[in-house]
């Protein structure tokens, strides 16, 4: 991105490769780039089926903050009054989340 100035001003989340001259292809390949641009479509690209897998996932501690938070919720309303009962409950919300992450990443599209 130009500064004000005109300079190019780089952003540490982006490396930059080391030849400036070095293509990158890493978001689309060229025949679906010619593809999108002949027909004025995007391509867009179902999700769970990335090389990243983590793409589309809350990241490793999603299913402990789900967790916790059922557990909480479950204490202050004192429902049901067991630990155990709401510890497995808890579990069961978790594992829910989790499944529910898995089917929005597959019914998730993306595009370059």
């Amino acid at each position: 991105m130009p500064s004000p100035d005109g300079n190019l001003q780089h952003h540490p989340c982006f490396p930059q490769p080391k030849d400036p001259k070095e293509w990158v292809w890493r978001y689309i390949d060229f025949p679906k780039l010619v593809w999108a641009l002949t027909h004025s479509e995007l391509v867009l690209t179902r999700v769970n089926t990335l090389d990243d897998k983590r793409e589309g996932r809350h990241g490793r501690h999603f299913a402990r903050a789900v967790y916790l938070s059922a557990m909480r919720r479950m204490e202050i309303a004192n429902d049901p009054a067991s630990h155990d009962e709401r510890k497995r409950l808890a579990i069961e919300e978790a594992e829910q989340a989790l499944e529910s992450e898995e089917r929005n990443r597959a019914a998730s599209f993306v595009s370059c």
